[in-house]
């Protein structure tokens, strides 16, 4: 079956773009907003359409390509079917000799989404590509994350790819509680993105040891994978200690990575700081500022992030490269 969701034009991009620029199916899908088995159904239909046309004899202005030189994960065949009542969802996806399946009930939180994409063209196979990535937790992590981030849910692990190249391993509570949500089947598109992002993290420590600290201060990861934190800073916004640095609402206070210091045993030391909620009665300052970090840019996680509140909080506290302030919030934590 042809493949519906792109037009012909487009399709033609798509294959010069992957036979003669070499960009990689993942990205190909991620530019047009496809699944990567799109992609490759878009490659396979133009080329079967350049071969039909030097069968019959005709000349193409376009230079065909070899398809001896495609790798076979780009051709082989892949098809979907389902099972759909008004309460259950399955869908099957076949691939050669490979065959997985993926079920949602009505209490499944994207079970809606996927009952509209699939009633919506039930016989398109595109619609039953798409459907199936939403279900299947680990394509649809791959998808959003562009292939920097694999999971097995089968055998509790989740890889990460560097910039080099090289493969790493997450560990710890993240890898738990990204597989306990698929099973769940809650929505963890915000631990996916802050997976993502964490991967880009070049301390193999604060990769294997953030989610853990932030789980047990109860620090919030908001939709986009950043962490949410809070600052202390003087009345006309600048930080307690040198105050050379603006935190006023919208600024991005920054410092090189090696200048901050990255022994844990240090619990005051070089580097900018963020804290969680219960640390702010242990921070001197007038004013406190909302700030949004990026996972890759937190360094060291001070040992003393263990001590406890008065109310059994865990006291948290962190130094980072550096952060954005997005709001002010003095009036409305006045207990500290």
């Amino acid at each position: 079956m042809p493949v519906q969701c792109l037009n012909y034009c487009e399709k033609l991009d798509v294959y010069d773009l992957f036979t003669e620029d070499n960009i990689t199916k993942t990205s190909l899908a991620e530019m047009y907003q496809v699944s990567r088995d799109t992609i490759t159904r878009v490659i396979k239909e133009i080329e079967e359409e350049n071969d039909e046309m030097f069968e019959a004899g005709l000349e193409s202005n376009e230079e065909t390509f070899d398809v001896d030189e495609i790798d076979e994960e780009y051709l082989e065949d892949v098809e979907y079917s389902f099972i759909m009542t008004p309460d259950s969802i399955s869908i099957t996806r076949i691939s050669g000799d490979e065959v997985d399946t993926v079920n949602a009930d009505q209490d499944h939180d994207r079970f809606d989404q996927v009952y509209e994409i699939i009633i919506n063209d039930p016989r398109n196979q595109d619609c039953l590509a798409d459907a199936y990535e939403v279900l299947n937790i680990k394509t649809h992590l791959e998808n959003i994350t562009q292939g920097r981030v694999t999971v097995y849910p089968q055998e509790n692990r989740i890889t990460y790819t560097n910039i080099d190249g090289s493969v790493g391993t997450f560990s710890g509570r993240l890898v738990q509680r990204i597989i306990e949500g698929a099973r769940n089947h809650e929505n963890i598109d915000h631990l996916i993105a802050f997976a993502n992002k964490l991967a880009e993290n070049p301390s193999n420590r604060a990769v294997n040891e953030l989610y853990d600290f932030l789980e047990a201060a109860d620090i919030e990861i908001d939709q986009d994978g950043h962490v949410v934190c809070f600052k202390k800073v003087r009345n006309d916004y600048t930080d307690v200690f040198s105050g050379k640095f603006d935190n006023s609402v919208g600024q991005h206070p920054s410092v090189p990575r090696n200048m901050v210091d990255e022994d844990s045993n240090q619990t005051c030391s070089y580097g900018l700081h963020v804290c969680s909620y219960s640390y702010l009665g242990s921070y001197p300052g007038e004013r406190i500022m909302k700030v949004l970090v990026h996972p890759a840019d937190f360094v060291s996680i001070p040992n003393d992030y263990y001590s406890y509140n008065g109310d059994g909080q865990v006291k948290a506290k962190a130094r980072v490269t550096g952060y954005k302030v997005v709001d002010e919030v003095t009036d409305e934590i006045f207990d500290y």
